[in-house]
C-alpha cells in the first residue's frame, strides 16, 4: 500500500499510550466517518474495532476503556473476543465429544444441549458464565415444561455443563470456575414413579406382536420386526438396560441346567460389571434372534454382538407401543424400551423376590427399588402381606360367637372385635419372641 492510499484509508490519526493506541479515521468511507482503533495489547496480540462516535474526546476515552478491557483478557491469558456459548457448544464442544468421547455420551450431549442447556444459556456470552449461573440451571430446568425432571437426570445434565466448562478452561477460553453443585433434597420431591406395563398391558403387547411381526412392507421389514419381537422380550425376561443389551455378545450368556440365562453385563455400562440371571424362557427367543441374524447383512466382528452395532429401534418401539394403544403410561408419558425394565422390576418384587436380590440382579440399589417403585405395594402384595391369617376378622368373630353362650354371647359387635384382634395381637407377639 502506497503512502497516498495508507493516508486516504486512515485520516486523522491520533497515538495515545506511546502508540499502543491508534486512533484514526477511514477515507475511504463516502459517509462522515466514525473513529477507528487498533489497539497493541502485547504477546503479538491486537485487534482492530470501530468506536462508532464521530466525536474524538468520546473516541479517545472509549479507546482507552478498551483497551483496558482487552489488556486484562491477555493477562488472563483468555481471547480477546468473547465466544457465546452456544457456538462454543456447537463448534467446539461437540466436535470434542464426538471425537474423543464414546457414542452414547455424544447423543446424550447433542440431545440434552438442544433440548435444554442451550436454551437455559440463551446465547450468553461464555466467559460472563458463573458458579450461580450454572447452578441455576437445576431451578430453570424443574419450572420447565409440564414433565418435572427426576433427581438423577437433573444430576446428569448439571454433570454435562460442568464437563463442558470445565473443557472451556482448560482451553482458556474463560477462567477456571468453582465446582458446580447441585442444591437438592436428598429425597428429590420432584422424582416420578416408574411405571412399566400391568400384567394384562404385557399379554396384549405380546399378543399383538404374534402377527404384527409377520406384518411388513417386504423380506427385510418384516425381518427387522421378528428381531424387534426378540429384543423386547429380551427386555422383559432380563430387566437389563438398552446400554446394557447394545454392549452384550453371544459368548457373554451361558446357560443353568435349568435354561436359565446367565449374562455377563460388561463395565463400559452404567453400573458396571455384574453377572445377571434371566427369567425362564429366554432361550427359545435368543436360537430365533440368532437365526435372524444370520440373514443379515455384517461383518464377521459384527455377528459376535447380539443386535447389529449402530441399530436403533426406538422409532419402532415406539409405534408398536401406539398401535397397541399402550403408549401412554398412567402418568401421561410415553413409554420406552427403558418401561420394559420398569415392568421386570415390578413383576419381580409382586412375585415376592426381595428388593435386595432385584436390586443385584439389575445393577442398582434396594433404596433406588424402594423409591421408584413402591407404588407397587401393597396393594399388589395384600395376599402375602396377611398369608398369616387363614379366616379374616368378621369370620373369627361369628365362630366364636356360635361356640361360646352366656354372658359373652351378649357382648357387642365392636367388644368382640377388639377381644379377636388383641388375640390375634398376642399370638403374633409370641410368634415374633419363638
Amino acid at each position: 500500500m502506497t503512502q497516498a492510499q495508507k493516508k486516504q484509508h486512515q485520516e486523522d490519526t491520533i497515538k495515545l499510550l506511546d502508540g499502543a493506541i491508534v486512533l484514526y479515521k477511514r477515507g475511504d468511507l463516502q459517509r462522515k466517518a466514525s473513529w477507528q482503533c487498533r489497539l497493541e495489547l502485547g504477546g503479538g496480540k491486537r485487534t482492530r474495532k470501530s468506536l462508532k462516535t464521530s466525536n474524538q474526546a468520546v473516541a479517545e476515552r472509549l479507546a482507552m476503556d478498551l483497551y483496558t478491557q482487552l489488556k486484562g483478557r491477555v493477562a488472563a491469558d483468555l481471547p480477546i473476543t468473547s465466544t457465546s456459548f452456544n457456538d462454543f457448544w456447537d463448534t467446539r464442544w461437540l466436535p470434542y465429544v464426538e471425537k474423543n468421547l464414546s457414542q452414547h455420551r455424544y447423543k446424550l450431549h447433542k440431545g440434552a444441549g438442544e433440548l435444554y442447556i442451550k436454551p437455559y444459556f440463551a446465547n450468553c456470552f461464555l466467559d460472563a458464565i458463573n458458579v450461580n449461573k450454572a447452578e441455576s440451571y437445576v431451578d430453570w430446568r424443574r419450572d420447565r415444561g409440564t414433565k418435572r425432571p427426576s433427581k438423577k437426570t437433573l444430576t446428569i445434565e448439571l454433570g454435562l455443563i460442568r464437563q463442558a466448562l470445565d473443557r472451556a478452561a482448560r482451553w482458556s477460553l474463560i477462567k477456571p470456575i468453582p465446582k458446580i453443585k447441585m442444591h437438592a433434597l436428598a429425597s428429590d420431591p420432584n422424582r416420578e414413579r416408574r411405571y412399566g406395563f400391568t400384567a394384562e398391558e404385557w399379554l396384549k403387547l405380546a399378543e399383538h406382536m404374534e402377527g404384527w411381526q409377520f406384518e411388513g412392507q417386504h423380506d427385510l421389514h418384516r425381518r427387522q420386526r421378528q428381531i424387534v419381537r426378540c429384543l423386547i422380550w429380551f427386555y422383559y425376561l432380563t430387566g437389563m438396560r438398552p446400554r446394557e443389551v447394545q454392549l452384550c455378545k453371544w459368548d457373554h450368556i451361558s446357560w443353568t441346567p435349568s435354561n436359565l440365562a446367565k449374562i455377563q453385563i460388561q463395565k463400559q455400562t452404567k453400573t458396571g460389571e455384574r453377572l445377571s440371571v434371566s427369567q425362564p424362557n429366554l432361550k427359545p427367543f435368543l436360537n430365533e434372534l440368532k437365526k435372524l441374524r444370520s440373514a443379515e447383512s455384517d461383518t464377521a466382528e459384527g455377528r459376535k454382538w447380539l443386535f447389529k452395532r449402530g441399530w436403533d429401534p426406538s422409532h419402532t418401539i415406539r409405534n408398536l407401543f401406539k398401535e397397541c394403544g399402550l403408549l401412554k403410561g398412567p402418568d401421561e408419558q410415553n413409554r420406552t424400551a427403558y418401561s420394559l425394565r420398569h415392568t421386570y422390576i415390578t413383576d419381580r418384587l409382586v412375585n415376592g423376590v426381595a428388593p435386595v436380590d432385584i436390586a443385584r440382579n439389575c445393577g442398582t440399589s434396594v433404596v433406588q427399588i424402594q423409591r421408584h417403585y413402591d407404588h407397587v405395594l401393597p396393594d399388589d402384595r395384600i395376599p402375602e402381606l396377611t398369608q398369616n391369617r387363614a379366616w379374616d376378622a368378621a369370620t373369627i368373630i361369628n365362630a366364636l360367637r356360635f361356640a361360646n353362650s352366656g354372658p359373652a354371647a351378649t357382648m357387642s359387635e365392636e367388644e368382640w372385635e377388639k377381644l379377636v384382634l388383641d388375640a390375634l395381637a398376642k399370638q403374633d407377639a409370641e410368634k415374633m419372641g419363638a
